[in-house]
């Protein structure tokens, strides 16, 4: 049977971000795995279990995190997709949204390597405090740069 105890923090400075979370954290040994800043906690006293109990308003606030930690990787790496698209336009007379499309998703991917590990890798601690590890990042960045990229090469293959 497990043991639960709450307490409450709340932080006044950031109210966006202010939101309530019921979390199930579980103890591993006597190392205490350390829960976001803000919210209600609620710590099971148990071995190898970790649920997290999230509502409608924290998977809102999750979404427009990663829209935000993506809005930074979208200019450069269109820029850089377009620039070769016009780069192939002086090279073969004949310019192609499938290659600014292929061109994208990997832009995309050298930005965010860019931006997020070599130049600010301390914000994914910003954003591992609302709940978004750097996995979890990767992995929507990846999946929204393949919806943009194979957006573009879908419109390519339709209006050829």
């Amino acid at each position: 049977m497990s043991k639960y105890f709450k307490h409450k923090i709340h932080n006044s400075h950031d109210n966006l971000f202010c939101k309530e979370y019921i979390l199930t954290l579980a103890i591993n040994g006597n190392e205490l795995t350390k829960p976001p800043p803000i919210g209600e906690f609620v710590y099971e006293l148990s071995v190898n279990i970790i649920k997290v109990k999230t509502s409608s308003r924290d998977t809102m606030r999750i979404i427009i995190s990663i829209l935000f930690f993506y809005k930074k990787l979208v200019i450069p790496s269109l820029a850089m997709a377009i620039a070769v698209g016009f780069l192939e336009w002086l090279l073969t007379e004949q310019f192609s949204l499938k290659t600014v499309g292929y061109t994208y998703i990997l832009a995309s991917m050298y930005f965010h390597y860019l931006i997020y590990e070599k130049r600010n890798p301390g914000e994914y601690y910003f954003y591992y405090n609302m709940g978004l590890c750097k996995s979890i990042l990767w992995g929507t960045s990846l999946f929204l740069s393949l919806i943009i990229g194979l957006f573009l090469v879908i419109i390519w293959v339709i209006c050829k």
